[in-house]
Order: structure tokens, then C-alpha cells, then sequence
């Protein structure tokens, strides 16, 4: 395909649940680029993307859940970046929806942006903090 979007272990970031999370975000987006790239049907295209938005929320608010729960010191700055993730990806995700299939690109360079500055960085030292604070694995 054209797409580069995939997981690799180097994302994982030593919190099983986060891990498991971010690899079926990863994977879950990487078919919705796929989908753009191949000219998949509008109507198949609004689906995805659908799905792909609710499933991005929903690990987003319980991993600000968790933060809350066990007190992490940087909660709040870790939230607003989901927020900006949030915002991104939403923005290309409706404008796939309106049918503007060239914003597989963008939409591919929000979801890297989001592994490489969020996952490979906040999230990394949000499961860095869990570990030697908390005990979590």
C-alpha cells in the first residue's frame, strides 16, 4: 500500500494497557489511510473514519482517568495534548467524511505526529511515572 503508518515495539512504552491501546489506535488508523489510498467507496470512507474517532476517545479519557485516579503530577499538560491530538485528527478525519480523499496525508502525519511526540514521549514518561510511582506495569 502506500502507507507507512504501522506499529512497531519500540512504541510500546511498558504499561500493558496503554500498549495494547496504542496499537490498535496505530492499527485502526493505518486501515483508515489504507482505505483513503485505495479510493475506497465515500460512504465506506464516513464509516471508518466514525469508527476510527470513536475509538480514539475513548482510550484518551481513560488514560486521563488514570492520571486523575493515581495523581500524576503532569495530568493536566498530558490532557491538553490529547486535546490538540484530538483536534487534529478530527479535523482530517471530517474532511475525509466530506469526501476529500486527499487527506489521507494529513491525516497520516497527525497519527505519526501523535506516536512520535506523544506516545514516544508523554506517554513514556506518564508509564515511566506509573512504574516507580505507583507500581504499575
Amino acid at each position: 500500500t502506500g502507507c507507512t503508518l504501522e506499529w512497531t515495539d519500540s512504541y510500546q512504552v511498558g504499561v500493558a494497557a496503554l500498549d495494547a491501546e496504542h496499537k490498535r489506535l496505530v492499527e485502526l488508523g493505518a486501515g483508515l489511510v489504507a482505505a483513503l489510498m485505495s479510493g475506497e467507496r465515500p460512504d465506506l470512507l464516513r464509516s471508518l473514519a466514525s469508527g476510527f474517532m470513536e475509538a480514539v476517545t475513548g482510550p484518551f479519557g481513560a488514560e486521563e482517568q488514570l492520571m486523575e485516579e493515581q495523581r500524576y503530577p503532569k495530568a493536566e499538560t498530558h490532557a491538553r495534548q490529547h486535546k490538540d491530538t484530538l483536534t487534529k485528527l478530527n479535523r482530517a478525519v471530517e474532511n475525509v467524511a466530506r469526501g476529500n480523499v486527499l487527506e489521507y496525508g494529513t491525516l497520516d502525519r497527525a497519527l505519526r505526529l501523535w506516536l512520535s511526540a506523544h506516545v514516544d514521549t508523554s506517554d513514556r514518561a506518564l508509564a515511566k511515572w506509573l512504574a516507580t510511582e505507583r507500581d504499575i506495569h
